[in-house]
């Protein structure tokens, strides 16, 4: 052949193997399948490398992942190109040696032509095994890659096993119809062993294949459910179906459970720092991340006006823009309110425009129910029931406190009579509880700072998911 197969373009090679000639034939095939194989799996290592700063995985894997790439491009691809001419060039030797026998007349000569065409066929029959345990090398490789290597490239790691099998079948497939025309000899015995070896590392690789096309078919299928399910709280204006507050703290757990499941795909790149429950827990996350709204934090807002009262505008929402603003002018935790509240009129109102106001004065105001359901969407969503009851047995070894003189001392307070005196209400009792910082010998984080929310509204939910024992309190 005077081109080499491995130099043609891609449209020359595909005429050379369709013209109906015996060369190139499927033991060269093969080979390329496998080269294909090997060069798609080096390609999604490569990737992985530009990207290993993304994930732990790709960073605790690099290593032997780079050790695969050198062993793919340094050994296992190279015996594969040879292979791929090597193949055209025997299997052409196969076929002029038994041209030759058929065109001999002298009986011996035939008989000894015949013997050289079954010495080529051996030959000929050797390679496709040799490229087919090079392929199971690869496809072996490539399913690490797929496991460990860069995740949004699996889809040609996939078919780098694939390939691999593939090969591996089409090499089988020589093997067995050589095998048809080849004497019986301990040479037939010991290719017949290797044979059926091959068809094991088939089935494995065509197992291992579909098992990671069944985790592409479940990640897809994932991806479907998630941006359906997205779309649905990217409407908003769920309040039309919420009638009560336990409608709307089952639509808040609804969304915290969503969240956490998929907080792969919400966070993405940085999903690797959400560890816990509470690490979901972002409202400005979520309004970027799954609602895709623009999230800008300004030094003011301005003023409201409303009849003779003046109000500061802590936070707006323009829907129709799909634009949240939330003013510095407040503390952190007011501001992660505020958020959380805007995130609650994404999803919950139909409005296009909104703000959340604060009284100069610092008086209360009254507000429409939109305002005040945002306000108790943003507490459910700061601080859900079920984790503060938790943190809060684990603080002070009670779902239901009571305060009395032994735990009063374990909160420090000297005189639990001289408290009962000065503090006489239920508030008095939940703003104690909320500043603690111990309690007995053990010394923890407040309530409000683990929660990241303030003091009064930490109070307030204490006392809304009752946690408080306060008629013993005052009647003792």
């Amino acid at each position: 052949m005077d081109v080499k197969l491995l130099n043609m373009k891609a449209g020359e090679l595909m005429t050379a193997f369709g013209t109906g000639g015996h060369k190139p034939g499927s033991g060269s095939a093969a080979s390329l399948m496998g080269c294909l194989a090997a060069n798609l799996t080096s390609n999604v290592i490569d990737l992985t490398e530009e990207h290993k700063n993304r994930s732990k995985i790709y960073q605790r894997h690099i290593s032997q992942l780079r050790s695969y790439l050198i062993q793919l491009r340094s050994n296992i691809i190279p015996k594969l190109e040879q292979l791929v001419e090597e193949d055209s060039i025997q299997f052409d030797k196969v076929i002029k040696a038994r041209n030759a026998r058929k065109a001999e007349k002298d009986q011996k000569l035939k008989e000894i032509k015949a013997e050289i065409a079954i010495s080529e066929l051996r030959r000929a029959t050797e390679i496709p095994n040799e490229i087919a345990n090079l392929c199971y090398e690869v496809g072996c490789i490539a399913v690490k890659v797929f496991d460990y290597g860069y995740t949004s490239a699996r889809g040609e790691s996939a078919e780098g096993i694939k390939f691999a099998a593939t090969a591996i079948f089409s090499c089988i497939s020589i093997i067995e119809l050589n095998l048809q025309t080849i004497p019986l000899t301990t040479w037939t015995i010991k290719i017949r062993k290797q044979k059926e070896k091959l068809y094991e590392q088939y089935d494995e690789l065509n197992f291992l294949g579909n098992k990671r096309l069944e985790v592409l078919r479940k990640d897809a299928d994932d991806q479907f459910n998630y941006e359906l399910n997205a779309e649905f709280y990217r409407k908003g204006n769920l309040s039309n179906s919420i009638k009560n507050e336990i409608q709307l703290e089952e639509m808040v757990h609804n969304l915290h459970v969503f969240v956490w499941r998929n907080k792969k795909k919400i966070w993405k790149n940085g999903n690797e720092q959400i560890l816990n429950y509470k690490d979901i827990l972002q409202p400005q996350d979520i309004l970027s991340y799954l609602l895709k709204y623009s999230v800008i934090q300004k030094d003011s807002l301005g003023k409201h006006y409303e009849g003779n009262q003046v109000f500061d505008v802590a936070g707006l929402i323009d829907k129709k823009n799909k634009r949240v603003e939330i003013s510095r002018e407040y503390n952190l935790d007011i501001m992660r309110f505020t958020a959380a509240h805007e995130l609650g009129h994404a999803l919950l109102h139909s409005d296009t425009l909104l703000h959340r106001d604060r009284p100069l004065d610092g008086s209360k105001i009254n507000r429409n129910p939109n305002e005040i359901q945002a306000d108790k969407f943003a507490a459910l969503f700061l601080m859900p029931g079920k984790m503060v009851k938790q943190v809060f047995e684990e603080l002070f070894e009670t779902t239901f406190f009571k305060l009395n003189e032994y735990n009063a001392l374990q909160l420090g307070i000297p005189s639990f009579s001289d408290f009962q005196k000065e503090n006489t209400g239920l508030r008095s009792i939940s703003r104690l509880l909320v500043k603690a910082r111990r309690f007995g010998g053990n010394k923890f984080t407040p309530l409000p700072v683990i929660f990241g929310v303030s003091d009064e509204t930490m109070a307030i939910r204490l006392e809304e998911l009752g946690l408080i024992d306060y008629n013993n309190y005052s009647n003792s």
